[in-house]
């Protein structure tokens, strides 16, 4: 999106493509102080088609149906991020999960048969954790239905407590999860993580003539 010629500054971030393929979820704030919104953006134009809600990193569920994360008890120590889904047509707010004091979810992933992929953070204290989990899709339709968040403990960490990882990204077959992954002290690399069994093997990089 092209606003340089605003009078004040506006920022578009983390664009999804809707399943039809013209338009795109953004989220999208000013130098207002304004919380940042979820809007639907032409993909031709650029217009944006649907202001939303509060919210960033959208990611669609379907057609009618986008994803986000927003946060839980801002301004407090408690201070949070959950994944919440609005509804397009209607603009009603669904909380899907509640993750709960201490831990914030910073990125998401949606495959519709394999479910919800989390980057999940733990900051506090002397070990952080940053973890990927999985709500499964069932769960996250239950949520949907019910109005009943899913909890922590309905999270399936797929990778290990000392594992550091982050921002998932589903395969199109929902059997591996791309993830940024990094030890203290060394550089982040990617990474594909195997849902069956746990493995997680690093992308190869170039050879040393490269």
């Amino acid at each position: 999106t092209d606003d340089r010629a605003l009078p004040t500054m506006k920022s578009d971030r983390d664009p999804a493509w809707s399943p039809s393929r013209t338009s795109l979820a953004i989220h999208t704030g000013t130098d207002s102080g304004d919380p940042v919104r979820i809007a639907v953006i032409d993909r031709a134009t650029g217009a944006v088609t649907q202001d939303l809600v509060p919210g960033h990193s959208p990611e669609w569920l379907d057609a009618g149906t986008i994803l986000f994360l927003d946060v839980v008890d801002p301004g407090t120590d408690a201070a949070r991020a959950d994944v919440f889904c609005v509804d397009t047509a209607t603009l009603s707010v669904t909380r899907i999960t509640d993750v709960g004091v201490g831990g914030t979810i910073g990125t998401l992933s949606w495959h519709p048969s394999a479910g919800l992929a989390l980057g999940y953070a733990e900051e506090c204290g002397a070990s952080p954790r940053y973890s990927i989990a999985v709500v499964p899709a069932a769960a996250v339709g239950m949520a949907r239905s019910s109005g009943t968040p899913v909890p922590r403990t309905g999270f399936a960490f797929v990778t290990p407590a000392a594992t550091r990882a982050a921002t998932p990204d589903w395969s199109p077959s929902g059997d591996r999860i791309a993830v940024s992954t990094w030890t203290d002290g060394s550089p982040t690399r990617v990474g594909i993580l195997s849902v069956a069994t746990g493995a997680l093997d690093l992308v190869p990089g170039p050879s040393g003539a490269e």
